[in-house]
């Protein structure tokens, strides 16, 4: 786990569920934070994620 996978992960949150990978697509730091991001995704309790989408 990295920087960019935790920054990610924390993306999510911050941002309620909107993807916004700040990194050039296809690089190594790209798909790191996309990991993360993913990661917290499917982490996300359903009621959380309700939330989110409102």
């Amino acid at each position: 786990m990295n920087k960019y996978y935790l920054e990610g992960m924390k993306s999510f949150h911050k941002n309620m569920g909107r993807y916004e990978n700040p990194y050039e697509r296809g690089g190594q730091n790209y798909n790191s934070f996309e990991r993360g991001w993913t990661q917290a995704l499917k982490r996300c309790s359903e009621n959380r994620l309700k939330k989110y989408k409102i």
